[in-house]
Protein backbone atom coordinates (compact mmCIF):
# COMPACT_ATOMS: atom_id res chain seq x y z
CA UNK A 1 0.00 0.00 0.00
CA UNK A 2 0.91 3.66 -0.74
CA UNK A 3 0.36 6.21 1.74
CA UNK A 4 0.81 9.96 0.27
CA UNK A 5 1.77 13.18 2.19
CA UNK A 6 2.48 16.28 0.30
CA UNK A 7 6.57 16.00 0.54
CA UNK A 8 7.12 12.55 -0.45
CA UNK A 9 5.86 9.45 -0.76
CA UNK A 10 6.09 6.52 1.63
CA UNK A 11 6.81 3.18 0.15
CA UNK A 12 6.41 -0.19 1.82
CA UNK A 13 9.12 -2.66 0.93
CA UNK A 14 7.93 -6.47 1.60
CA UNK A 15 9.70 -9.92 1.49
CA UNK A 16 7.94 -11.80 -1.77
CA UNK A 17 8.07 -15.54 -2.47
CA UNK A 18 7.24 -16.55 -6.33
CA UNK A 19 7.12 -20.43 -7.61
CA UNK A 20 9.42 -20.97 -10.71
CA UNK A 21 9.25 -24.29 -12.42
CA UNK A 22 9.19 -26.04 -16.26
CA UNK A 23 6.79 -25.27 -18.60
CA UNK A 24 9.65 -27.41 -20.62
CA UNK A 25 12.35 -29.18 -18.24
CA UNK A 26 14.36 -27.39 -16.34
CA UNK A 27 17.94 -27.67 -16.49
CA UNK A 28 19.36 -25.59 -13.88
CA UNK A 29 20.97 -29.16 -12.90
CA UNK A 30 21.33 -31.12 -16.08
CA UNK A 31 21.57 -34.94 -15.69
CA UNK A 32 20.37 -37.94 -17.59
CA UNK A 33 17.72 -40.65 -16.37
CA UNK A 34 18.97 -44.09 -18.53
CA UNK A 35 16.33 -45.96 -17.31
CA UNK A 36 13.44 -43.71 -18.17
CA UNK A 37 15.61 -42.14 -21.42
CA UNK A 38 15.16 -38.69 -20.64
CA UNK A 39 17.12 -35.80 -19.24
CA UNK A 40 15.96 -35.18 -15.74
CA UNK A 41 16.53 -31.35 -14.06
CA UNK A 42 15.88 -29.41 -11.31
CA UNK A 43 17.35 -26.10 -9.59
CA UNK A 44 20.49 -26.56 -7.49
CA UNK A 45 21.41 -24.74 -4.02
CA UNK A 46 22.10 -21.14 -5.04
CA UNK A 47 20.55 -20.44 -7.95
CA UNK A 48 19.08 -17.39 -8.13
CA UNK A 49 17.02 -15.25 -11.08
CA UNK A 50 15.64 -11.64 -11.82
CA UNK A 51 12.65 -10.37 -11.98
CA UNK A 52 10.99 -7.73 -13.22
CA UNK A 53 7.60 -6.84 -12.09
CA UNK A 54 5.46 -4.05 -14.15
CA UNK A 55 2.33 -2.38 -13.75
CA UNK A 56 0.32 0.33 -14.90
CA UNK A 57 1.49 4.00 -13.96
CA UNK A 58 4.35 2.53 -11.92
CA UNK A 59 7.75 2.77 -13.00
CA UNK A 60 8.90 -0.90 -13.76
CA UNK A 61 11.52 -2.52 -10.82
CA UNK A 62 13.50 -5.39 -11.18
CA UNK A 63 14.97 -7.45 -8.29
CA UNK A 64 16.67 -10.45 -7.36
CA UNK A 65 15.37 -13.22 -6.06
CA UNK A 66 17.09 -16.03 -4.52
CA UNK A 67 16.02 -19.69 -3.83
CA UNK A 68 14.98 -20.70 -0.99
CA UNK A 69 13.29 -24.44 -1.79
CA UNK A 70 14.75 -26.56 -4.21
CA UNK A 71 11.83 -29.31 -4.76
CA UNK A 72 9.01 -26.57 -4.72
CA UNK A 73 11.14 -23.92 -6.89
CA UNK A 74 10.82 -21.42 -4.38
CA UNK A 75 12.42 -17.91 -4.90
CA UNK A 76 12.57 -14.85 -2.30
CA UNK A 77 13.33 -11.31 -2.45
CA UNK A 78 13.02 -9.63 0.92
CA UNK A 79 13.06 -6.16 -0.87
CA UNK A 80 10.32 -5.69 -2.90
CA UNK A 81 8.03 -2.33 -3.14
CA UNK A 82 4.99 -3.14 -2.59
CA UNK A 83 3.05 -0.57 -4.72
CA UNK A 84 0.17 -1.89 -6.57
CA UNK A 85 -2.44 -4.61 -6.57
CA UNK A 86 -1.56 -6.78 -9.09
CA UNK A 87 1.72 -6.74 -11.82
CA UNK A 88 3.05 -8.29 -14.60
CA UNK A 89 5.75 -10.39 -13.81
CA UNK A 90 8.75 -11.21 -16.26
CA UNK A 91 11.64 -13.43 -14.76
CA UNK A 92 15.03 -14.76 -16.00
CA UNK A 93 17.73 -17.07 -15.02
CA UNK A 94 20.44 -16.50 -14.11
CA UNK A 95 20.07 -13.18 -11.96
CA UNK A 96 23.34 -12.14 -13.90
CA UNK A 97 21.44 -11.13 -16.92
CA UNK A 98 21.36 -7.20 -17.52
CA UNK A 99 17.20 -6.31 -17.00
CA UNK A 100 15.37 -3.11 -19.25
CA UNK A 101 12.45 -1.95 -18.56
CA UNK A 102 11.24 -2.46 -22.02
CA UNK A 103 10.71 -6.20 -21.14
CA UNK A 104 14.39 -7.02 -22.52
CA UNK A 105 17.46 -9.61 -21.07
CA UNK A 106 20.76 -9.65 -22.06
CA UNK A 107 21.85 -12.82 -21.57
CA UNK A 108 24.42 -15.29 -22.69
CA UNK A 109 23.16 -18.63 -24.49
CA UNK A 110 25.82 -21.25 -24.53
CA UNK A 111 29.16 -20.01 -24.80
CA UNK A 112 32.46 -19.59 -26.74
CA UNK A 113 34.57 -21.65 -24.37
CA UNK A 114 33.16 -24.94 -22.51
CA UNK A 115 34.08 -27.22 -20.04
CA UNK A 116 32.87 -30.54 -19.29
CA UNK A 117 34.43 -32.81 -16.73
CA UNK A 118 34.38 -36.36 -17.07
CA UNK A 119 31.19 -37.45 -18.37
CA UNK A 120 29.01 -35.34 -16.29
CA UNK A 121 26.59 -32.87 -18.56
CA UNK A 122 26.47 -30.49 -15.42
CA UNK A 123 28.10 -27.31 -17.65
CA UNK A 124 24.74 -27.04 -19.40
CA UNK A 125 22.74 -25.64 -16.88
CA UNK A 126 24.90 -22.37 -16.55
CA UNK A 127 24.57 -21.84 -20.32
CA UNK A 128 21.23 -21.78 -20.54
CA UNK A 129 18.85 -18.88 -19.57
CA UNK A 130 15.74 -19.34 -18.97
CA UNK A 131 12.42 -16.99 -18.63
CA UNK A 132 8.85 -16.85 -18.04
CA UNK A 133 6.31 -14.74 -17.50
CA UNK A 134 2.85 -14.11 -15.93
CA UNK A 135 0.36 -11.51 -16.16
CA UNK A 136 -2.17 -9.77 -13.78
CA UNK A 137 -1.33 -11.12 -10.91
CA UNK A 138 -0.82 -10.36 -7.26
CA UNK A 139 2.56 -10.68 -4.91
CA UNK A 140 1.56 -13.50 -3.28
CA UNK A 141 0.42 -15.62 -6.33
CA UNK A 142 3.57 -15.34 -8.74
CA UNK A 143 4.07 -18.77 -10.11
CA UNK A 144 6.19 -18.79 -13.21
CA UNK A 145 6.24 -21.34 -15.85
CA UNK A 146 10.02 -21.27 -17.16
CA UNK A 147 11.33 -21.91 -20.51
CA UNK A 148 14.72 -22.61 -22.18
CA UNK A 149 16.85 -20.82 -24.61
CA UNK A 150 19.47 -22.92 -25.41
CA UNK A 151 19.77 -25.81 -27.90
CA UNK A 152 22.11 -28.58 -26.07
CA UNK A 153 23.68 -31.04 -28.47
CA UNK A 154 24.39 -34.42 -27.36
CA UNK A 155 27.23 -36.67 -29.39
CA UNK A 156 29.81 -39.03 -28.66
CA UNK A 157 33.44 -40.05 -29.42
CA UNK A 158 34.69 -43.05 -29.85
CA UNK A 159 38.25 -44.24 -30.17
CA UNK A 160 39.77 -46.48 -32.73
CA UNK A 161 43.44 -45.45 -33.17
CA UNK A 162 44.40 -48.60 -31.79
CA UNK A 163 46.10 -47.19 -28.26
CA UNK A 164 44.43 -45.04 -25.04
CA UNK A 165 43.88 -41.57 -25.53
CA UNK A 166 42.44 -38.77 -23.22
CA UNK A 167 40.52 -36.13 -25.24
CA UNK A 168 41.32 -32.36 -24.55
CA UNK A 169 39.23 -30.69 -26.47
CA UNK A 170 36.13 -30.79 -29.16
CA UNK A 171 36.05 -27.65 -31.30
CA UNK A 172 32.52 -27.08 -33.48
CA UNK A 173 32.40 -24.72 -36.62
CA UNK A 174 29.18 -23.50 -37.64
CA UNK A 175 28.41 -21.20 -41.00
CA UNK A 176 26.41 -19.48 -38.30
CA UNK A 177 26.02 -18.21 -34.80
CA UNK A 178 25.71 -20.68 -32.16
CA UNK A 179 26.53 -19.51 -28.65
CA UNK A 180 26.91 -16.01 -26.83
CA UNK A 181 25.28 -12.65 -25.90
CA UNK A 182 21.82 -12.56 -27.58
CA UNK A 183 18.83 -9.67 -26.32
CA UNK A 184 15.80 -12.18 -25.06
CA UNK A 185 12.36 -10.61 -25.82
CA UNK A 186 10.48 -11.38 -22.17
CA UNK A 187 7.03 -11.10 -23.57
CA UNK A 188 7.95 -13.71 -26.76
CA UNK A 189 11.16 -15.62 -25.54
CA UNK A 190 12.59 -14.45 -28.88
CA UNK A 191 16.15 -14.09 -29.11
CA UNK A 192 18.40 -11.75 -31.22
CA UNK A 193 22.12 -11.84 -31.65
CA UNK A 194 24.12 -9.00 -30.28
CA UNK A 195 28.16 -8.71 -31.67
CA UNK A 196 29.68 -10.58 -28.83
CA UNK A 197 28.74 -14.10 -30.40
CA UNK A 198 30.49 -17.14 -31.93
CA UNK A 199 30.39 -19.52 -34.86
CA UNK A 200 32.49 -21.92 -33.04
CA UNK A 201 32.66 -23.76 -29.60
CA UNK A 202 35.15 -24.94 -27.83
CA UNK A 203 34.58 -27.75 -25.49
CA UNK A 204 37.12 -28.76 -23.15
CA UNK A 205 37.31 -32.01 -21.89
CA UNK A 206 38.25 -33.03 -18.30
CA UNK A 207 39.32 -36.55 -16.95
CA UNK A 208 38.34 -37.83 -20.42
CA UNK A 209 40.03 -41.29 -21.03
CA UNK A 210 39.39 -43.37 -23.50
CA UNK A 211 40.82 -46.83 -24.07
CA UNK A 212 40.88 -48.04 -27.58
CA UNK A 213 37.06 -49.02 -28.89
CA UNK A 214 36.08 -46.78 -25.94
CA UNK A 215 33.36 -44.12 -26.70
CA UNK A 216 32.58 -40.76 -24.48
CA UNK A 217 29.33 -38.34 -24.54
CA UNK A 218 30.11 -35.17 -24.47
CA UNK A 219 27.19 -32.38 -23.89
CA UNK A 220 27.74 -28.77 -25.30
CA UNK A 221 25.00 -25.81 -24.82
CA UNK A 222 24.29 -24.24 -28.00
CA UNK A 223 22.30 -21.14 -29.33
CA UNK A 224 19.18 -22.06 -31.34
CA UNK A 225 19.56 -22.38 -34.89
CA UNK A 226 18.92 -23.86 -38.44
CA UNK A 227 21.33 -25.67 -40.44
CA UNK A 228 20.25 -25.64 -43.98
CA UNK A 229 19.91 -28.37 -46.40
CA UNK A 230 24.00 -28.74 -47.97
CA UNK A 231 25.26 -27.13 -44.74
CA UNK A 232 27.88 -28.82 -42.28
CA UNK A 233 29.68 -28.67 -38.98
CA UNK A 234 32.94 -29.50 -38.30
CA UNK A 235 34.11 -31.45 -36.06
CA UNK A 236 37.74 -31.55 -34.52
CA UNK A 237 38.64 -33.80 -31.75
CA UNK A 238 42.18 -32.74 -30.06
CA UNK A 239 44.08 -35.09 -27.64
CA UNK A 240 46.65 -34.47 -24.85
CA UNK A 241 49.38 -35.59 -26.91
CA UNK A 242 48.63 -32.94 -29.45
CA UNK A 243 46.90 -34.70 -32.08
CA UNK A 244 44.02 -33.76 -34.22
CA UNK A 245 41.12 -35.66 -35.67
CA UNK A 246 38.21 -34.32 -38.32
CA UNK A 247 34.47 -34.99 -38.24
CA UNK A 248 32.01 -33.80 -41.17
CA UNK A 249 28.71 -33.36 -40.26
CA UNK A 250 26.92 -32.75 -43.54
CA UNK A 251 23.07 -32.31 -43.42
CA UNK A 252 21.04 -33.67 -46.61
CA UNK A 253 17.80 -31.83 -45.48
CA UNK A 254 16.78 -28.38 -43.17
CA UNK A 255 17.62 -28.90 -39.64
CA UNK A 256 16.38 -26.91 -36.67
CA UNK A 257 18.54 -27.28 -33.11
CA UNK A 258 15.77 -25.72 -31.41
CA UNK A 259 15.54 -23.85 -27.63
CA UNK A 260 14.31 -26.62 -25.20
CA UNK A 261 15.75 -29.30 -26.53
CA UNK A 262 18.91 -32.23 -27.02
CA UNK A 263 19.76 -32.97 -30.19
CA UNK A 264 21.37 -36.39 -29.89
CA UNK A 265 24.19 -36.88 -33.37
CA UNK A 266 23.78 -40.28 -34.07
CA UNK A 267 27.04 -41.50 -35.69
CA UNK A 268 30.03 -40.86 -33.20
CA UNK A 269 32.80 -39.23 -34.01
CA UNK A 270 35.96 -41.27 -34.81
CA UNK A 271 39.50 -41.09 -33.62
CA UNK A 272 41.33 -43.30 -36.46
CA UNK A 273 44.22 -42.62 -39.02
CA UNK A 274 41.75 -42.32 -41.36
CA UNK A 275 40.28 -38.71 -39.42
CA UNK A 276 44.24 -37.62 -38.02
CA UNK A 277 44.78 -34.39 -39.67
CA UNK A 278 47.85 -33.22 -41.04
CA UNK A 279 50.09 -31.08 -38.77
CA UNK A 280 50.95 -28.50 -41.02
CA UNK A 281 48.96 -27.54 -44.95
CA UNK A 282 50.72 -25.35 -47.75
CA UNK A 283 48.91 -23.32 -50.18
CA UNK A 284 50.87 -21.96 -53.08
CA UNK A 285 49.26 -20.14 -55.90
CA UNK A 286 51.32 -18.76 -59.19
CA UNK A 287 49.33 -15.91 -60.40
CA UNK A 288 51.12 -15.66 -63.80
CA UNK A 289 49.74 -18.88 -64.84
CA UNK A 290 47.13 -18.14 -66.73
CA UNK A 291 46.05 -21.96 -65.47
CA UNK A 292 45.25 -20.35 -61.92
CA UNK A 293 42.44 -18.46 -62.70
CA UNK A 294 39.08 -20.08 -63.07
CA UNK A 295 36.58 -19.19 -66.32
CA UNK A 296 34.33 -16.71 -63.64
CA UNK A 297 37.51 -14.77 -62.68
CA UNK A 298 37.05 -11.37 -65.03
CA UNK A 299 40.03 -10.20 -67.35
CA UNK A 300 38.19 -6.82 -68.12
CA UNK A 301 38.13 -4.41 -65.21
CA UNK A 302 35.04 -5.36 -63.28
CA UNK A 303 33.60 -3.89 -60.08
CA UNK A 304 31.51 -6.41 -57.63
CA UNK A 305 29.39 -5.06 -55.13
CA UNK A 306 29.51 -8.24 -52.88
CA UNK A 307 32.79 -10.71 -52.01
CA UNK A 308 32.95 -13.10 -54.92
CA UNK A 309 34.32 -16.68 -54.59
CA UNK A 310 36.95 -18.10 -56.94
CA UNK A 311 39.27 -21.11 -57.09
CA UNK A 312 42.44 -19.67 -57.49
CA UNK A 313 45.07 -22.59 -58.60
CA UNK A 314 42.33 -25.18 -57.20
CA UNK A 315 42.12 -23.20 -53.46
CA UNK A 316 39.11 -21.79 -52.44
CA UNK A 317 40.08 -17.84 -52.47
CA UNK A 318 37.50 -14.88 -51.93
CA UNK A 319 37.90 -10.86 -53.14
CA UNK A 320 35.65 -8.17 -52.03
CA UNK A 321 37.14 -4.87 -53.36
CA UNK A 322 35.67 -1.49 -53.46
CA UNK A 323 36.89 -0.68 -56.64
CA UNK A 324 37.50 -3.01 -60.28
CA UNK A 325 39.93 -6.03 -60.63
CA UNK A 326 40.76 -8.07 -63.28
CA UNK A 327 43.31 -11.10 -64.34
CA UNK A 328 43.89 -9.32 -67.79
CA UNK A 329 43.83 -11.01 -71.10
CA UNK A 330 47.05 -12.60 -70.52
CA UNK A 331 46.05 -13.71 -67.41
CA UNK A 332 49.36 -13.08 -65.78
CA UNK A 333 48.46 -11.09 -62.77
CA UNK A 334 45.85 -10.67 -60.06
CA UNK A 335 45.47 -6.48 -60.71
CA UNK A 336 43.62 -4.61 -58.16
CA UNK A 337 42.58 -1.31 -60.28
CA UNK A 338 42.30 1.24 -56.90
CA UNK A 339 42.21 4.12 -59.68
CA UNK A 340 39.25 2.81 -61.61
CA UNK A 341 37.85 3.99 -64.53
CA UNK A 342 40.18 4.42 -68.14
CA UNK A 343 43.39 4.88 -68.59
CA UNK A 344 42.50 8.14 -70.10
CA UNK A 345 40.24 9.09 -67.18
CA UNK A 346 41.34 7.47 -63.90
CA UNK A 347 39.22 7.80 -60.63
CA UNK A 348 41.60 8.97 -57.98
CA UNK A 349 41.01 6.20 -54.65
CA UNK A 350 40.25 7.94 -51.61
CA UNK A 351 41.03 6.92 -48.11
CA UNK A 352 37.67 4.56 -47.74
CA UNK A 353 39.14 2.29 -50.34
CA UNK A 354 40.18 -1.23 -49.94
CA UNK A 355 40.45 -4.58 -50.73
CA UNK A 356 40.58 -7.78 -49.37
CA UNK A 357 41.68 -11.00 -50.32
CA UNK A 358 40.71 -13.90 -48.39
CA UNK A 359 42.44 -17.27 -47.64
CA UNK A 360 41.87 -20.51 -47.91
CA UNK A 361 39.87 -21.17 -44.41
CA UNK A 362 40.84 -24.75 -42.82
CA UNK A 363 38.56 -25.30 -39.68
CA UNK A 364 40.98 -26.96 -36.79
CA UNK A 365 44.43 -24.68 -38.60
CA UNK A 366 46.19 -21.44 -38.02
CA UNK A 367 48.20 -19.25 -39.63
CA UNK A 368 52.10 -19.37 -39.73
CA UNK A 369 53.05 -17.70 -42.32
CA UNK A 370 52.60 -15.62 -45.62
CA UNK A 371 54.60 -14.91 -48.38
CA UNK A 372 53.82 -12.35 -51.51
CA UNK A 373 55.44 -11.33 -54.22
CA UNK A 374 54.34 -8.37 -56.23
CA UNK A 375 55.12 -6.95 -59.21
CA UNK A 376 56.38 -3.60 -57.85
CA UNK A 377 57.10 -1.85 -54.75
CA UNK A 378 56.35 1.61 -55.97
CA UNK A 379 53.46 2.40 -54.51
CA UNK A 380 51.22 4.34 -52.41
CA UNK A 381 49.14 2.05 -50.83
CA UNK A 382 49.41 -0.32 -47.71
CA UNK A 383 48.92 -3.86 -46.82
CA UNK A 384 48.11 -5.99 -43.52
CA UNK A 385 47.34 -9.64 -42.78
CA UNK A 386 44.26 -9.23 -41.02
CA UNK A 387 40.21 -10.40 -40.02
CA UNK A 388 37.65 -9.05 -42.17
CA UNK A 389 35.07 -8.90 -39.89
CA UNK A 390 37.75 -6.35 -37.60
CA UNK A 391 39.25 -4.19 -39.82
CA UNK A 392 38.97 -1.36 -37.12
CA UNK A 393 41.47 -3.23 -34.83
CA UNK A 394 44.20 -3.21 -37.90
CA UNK A 395 47.48 -2.23 -36.62
CA UNK A 396 50.95 -2.08 -37.72
CA UNK A 397 50.04 -2.01 -41.69
CA UNK A 398 53.49 -2.14 -44.44
CA UNK A 399 54.04 -0.33 -46.68
CA UNK A 400 54.74 -2.53 -49.64
CA UNK A 401 58.17 -4.52 -51.09
CA UNK A 402 58.27 -6.69 -53.92
CA UNK A 403 58.36 -9.83 -51.71
CA UNK A 404 56.84 -9.30 -48.07
CA UNK A 405 56.66 -12.13 -45.84
CA UNK A 406 54.48 -12.22 -42.38
CA UNK A 407 55.45 -14.29 -39.49
CA UNK A 408 53.15 -15.77 -37.37
CA UNK A 409 54.12 -13.14 -34.50
CA UNK A 410 54.17 -10.17 -37.00
CA UNK A 411 50.63 -11.33 -38.24
CA UNK A 412 49.49 -10.84 -34.32
CA UNK A 413 50.70 -8.18 -33.91
CA UNK A 414 48.65 -6.75 -36.80
CA UNK A 415 45.87 -7.58 -34.98
CA UNK A 416 44.81 -10.44 -36.75
CA UNK A 417 43.58 -13.57 -34.92
CA UNK A 418 45.38 -16.50 -36.77
CA UNK A 419 42.43 -19.29 -36.03
CA UNK A 420 39.77 -17.28 -37.93
CA UNK A 421 38.81 -16.20 -41.02
CA UNK A 422 41.76 -14.03 -42.21
CA UNK A 423 42.73 -11.74 -45.53
CA UNK A 424 45.37 -9.73 -47.24
CA UNK A 425 44.09 -6.34 -46.76
CA UNK A 426 45.13 -3.39 -49.21
CA UNK A 427 44.28 0.13 -48.07
CA UNK A 428 44.91 3.84 -48.15
CA UNK A 429 44.52 4.36 -44.20
CA UNK A 430 47.54 6.65 -42.86
CA UNK A 431 48.33 7.62 -46.45
CA UNK A 432 48.72 11.41 -46.56
CA UNK A 433 48.50 11.85 -50.79
CA UNK A 434 47.43 9.18 -52.90
CA UNK A 435 49.09 8.99 -55.82
CA UNK A 436 46.54 7.89 -58.58
CA UNK A 437 49.23 6.54 -61.34
CA UNK A 438 51.08 4.21 -58.19
CA UNK A 439 47.98 3.15 -56.04
CA UNK A 440 46.67 -0.06 -58.02
CA UNK A 441 48.09 -3.10 -56.77
CA UNK A 442 49.48 -6.17 -58.49
CA UNK A 443 49.86 -9.96 -56.89
CA UNK A 444 52.24 -12.17 -58.95
CA UNK A 445 52.19 -15.44 -56.04
CA UNK A 446 50.74 -16.39 -52.67
CA UNK A 447 51.73 -18.87 -50.34
CA UNK A 448 50.29 -19.65 -46.87
CA UNK A 449 51.47 -22.25 -44.42
CA UNK A 450 48.87 -23.57 -41.98
CA UNK A 451 49.31 -25.44 -38.69
CA UNK A 452 47.12 -26.97 -36.25
CA UNK A 453 45.28 -24.96 -33.77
Amino acid sequence: SVGCNSDEEAIVKRSVSLFANDADVMRSSFGYDAENNRYKTSWVEGDAMRVLLTSEGVEPKDYRFDLQDVALGRFECSEVEDVASQYDVYGVYPASAEVSADCKAKVQVGAKVQRQIGLSPNHIAELDPSWGSQKGVSLDAIDLRMHHTAAVMQFAVENHTGAEVAVESVKIYAPKVIAGEHTLDLLSGELTATQSVSDRIELQLVDVVLSDAARAKAWVAMSPFVMAEGESLVFVVTTTDGKAYKYVKSFAAEVEFPSGKVMSMSAPIILSEQTLMAESLAVAVDLTKASSYPDNFPTAKTKFDAVQEYLLGGYPFKIYCTQPYACGNAKDKLRIYFNGGSASQPIKPTIEDYALIYFPYYEGYKLQEVGLSLDSADRTYKIAIANPNSLSGVQNSNNPTLNPSFTSDEMMEMGADLSEQCCLYVHFNGIDRINASKCNSYIKKISINYILE
